[in-house]
């Protein structure tokens, strides 16, 4: 299981990672790798220009090891450098069946969230 997120924490700020486990079971920590990127990565304008806004930090964890059709819990963590931490609140998510098992998939695919910028750079979308 992958589990992404994003922030306003770099890793000089605070350390990221997914506190996880069977629900009701031993929970464990899984930590996570951080990426940002800048408007010099984007291709042109207006990404570059009118069109950019930061992303912030965007965390992603790997959870391994999960046994088939399992049901866990899991939370987003990130441990500050004084030692506090912050959290968010509890999710949780069954683990894919056996191989072969008969069951119900379900996926979620998205793209673009659709955020509208405050200097109107959403406007170029109704030229495409």
């Amino acid at each position: 299981m992958t589990v992404t997120w994003t922030s306003g924490y770099s890793i000089k700020e605070a350390l990221p990672f997914v506190e996880w486990g069977p629900k009701g079971g031993h929970q464990m920590l899984s930590p996570a790798g951080t990426l940002t990127f800048g408007r010099n990565s984007m291709c042109g304008s207006p990404a570059r220009t009118v069109g950019w806004r930061d992303p912030g930090y965007i965390h992603t964890s790997f959870l391994k090891e999960l046994w088939p059709d399992a049901l866990y819990t899991y939370k987003l963590g990130h441990r500050l450098s004084d030692g506090t931490h912050i959290w968010s609140k509890s999710y949780s998510f069954r683990a894919s069946p056996y191989p072969g098992q008969d069951s119900l998939q379900r996926v979620v695919i998205f793209r673009d969230m659709g955020k509208a910028e405050v200097d109107g750079s959403d406007e170029y979308g109704n030229y495409e």
